[in-house]
């Protein structure tokens, strides 16, 4: 495969991702979250038949970019079923789960791929593709096990007998009427204007402009904070210090498992010490290891190259613990607390939309940038990071413990007239 050809097909996951990210949350809304995540295995089975049995480029990439679609509509629905299946107080360890699984797969992925860097043969790589292929199908299996989310069948199917049966099933109790009763106000107040292009014009009315801006921001910060330049340029950064390309390989697993490990830690801390707090942390922890690593990466040859190889892998490794637990699982559980039922498909799938565009803005702009500002290529990321800083302390609110109409202030984003009925809480603030 040519380098033309190879770009290419790297590109392919990004571009499916971000259509698969535009069109999920609009056919969830339709087919219900558990159907659309049922049927989007279809895209996966397709895309593993196709990389594992064949070798010609068009058809290569053709799978790579069905596995982009179904993962693009995988980020769009997972985290908002979880978070309407989740009770509120185990709502933020919950939503980190789906992260808890990327970096996992990025673990095994690079154990599987060490094999390969060392000369393995052309079977190894199609095995390593194919076997991919029981995980879809075991996704099909158990998902008709899980319960179809209690709130999609209240405001969307309008069948309260089944979504009280949800609620039961999901709590293991008969005892959930007051939660039923709450999901089941917003379905009455929804039921005077069901369009779907009322939902989506309501997206923009003035409550729901200052989330919206949040969810946003925030996808856009995730890409643009140069998380996949750094577990890229890994590899290098240890074999600065003088380790083989073994020595850097394991390193860089070593990497993978410190992500996977940093992300198991935060699933209990994130009900604990409240989203905005870590994801504070984290950034704050993010701009001081990525300035550091820059820095480093300036001062090149001009000092002592060993010590400053040392730092630099200690720079990579606290910059990964920082985002392992903010910009990697906060933003997509966020997203999917600050919306109402009604509008919140739609905004998950512009933010998810956002993400998957920055993601492949990096993908594209990066080694242009890097022949532009050779040495100084870091820092526009760094600078980045440190605006998501001062967004966060300005704009970003709390929602630990707090329901939907707590964090945005209206119980409907159709019917509720702005001026009769008063937010419960300030969303100017960002607590």
């Amino acid at each position: 495969m040519k380098d033309s050809e190879w770009y290419a097909f790297v590109a392919m996951f990004t571009l499916g991702g971000l259509f698969g990210g535009l069109l999920g949350g609009a056919i969830s809304d339709l087919l219900g979250r558990r159907n659309t995540l049922f049927f989007n295995n279809l895209f996966f089975i397709a895309s593993y038949v196709l990389m594992s049995l064949f070798s010609d480029f068009e058809v290569l990439t053709t799978g790579r970019f069905l596995v982009g679609l179904g993962a693009g509509v995988t980020t769009s629905v997972v985290n908002m079923y979880l978070s309407e299946v989740s009770p509120v107080k185990l709502r933020g360890a919950i939503g980190v789960l789906p992260q808890l699984g990327i970096v996992i797969g990025i673990l095994v992925s690079q154990l599987l791929a060490i094999p390969l860097a060392r000369g393995g043969r052309p079977w190894q790589w199609r095995l390593l593709l194919g076997w991919i292929i029981v995980l879809p199908i075991l996704q099909m299996i158990l998902l008709p096990f899980c319960p179809e989310s209690p709130k999609f069948l209240l405001v969307n199917k309008r069948s309260s007998e089944r979504a009280l049966a949800a609620f039961q099933k999901l709590r293991r109790s008969k005892n959930v009427q007051q939660e039923f009763e709450d999901v089941k106000r917003q379905e009455l107040e929804s039921r005077e204007q069901p369009s779907v292009f009322v939902r989506i014009k309501a997206l923009f009315r003035r409550e729901l402009l200052k989330p919206l801006l949040v969810a946003i921001i925030l996808q856009m910060v995730q890409q643009l904070s140069g998380v996949n330049i750094v577990f890229s340029y890994s590899k290098d950064v240890f074999k600065s210090v003088g380790l083989s390309d073994y020595e850097a390989d394991l390193s860089t697993v070593m990497v993978g498992l410190t992500n996977v490990i940093c992300t198991i830690v935060v699933v209990p801390l994130m009900d604990r010490m409240g989203r905005r707090t870590l994801l504070l942390i984290g950034e704050v922890g993010c701009f001081l290891f990525f300035s550091t690593l820059s820095l480093c990466q300036i001062l090149g040859d001009r000092v002592n190259t060993v010590a400053t190889g040392v730092i630099s892998v200690i720079c990579v490794v606290g910059f990964v613990i920082s985002f392992a637990i903010s910009l990697g699982p906060i933003p997509w559980l966020i997203i999917s607390e600050i919306f109402p039922s009604d509008v919140r498909p739609f905004a998950v799938s512009i933010a998810s939309t956002i993400n998957w565009l920055c993601n492949f803005a990096v993908l594209m702009i990066f080694p242009l940038l890097q022949k532009a500002i050779n040495e100084f290529v870091f820092l526009p990321f760094a600078c980045i990071i440190l605006a998501s800083i001062i967004f966060t302390l300005l704009f970003v609110m709390e929602t630990k413990g707090k329901s939907v109409e707590e964090i945005v202030g209206i119980s409907s984003a159709v019917t509720v007239d702005p001026v009769e009925k008063k937010p419960l809480l300030d969303v100017s603030s960002p607590e």
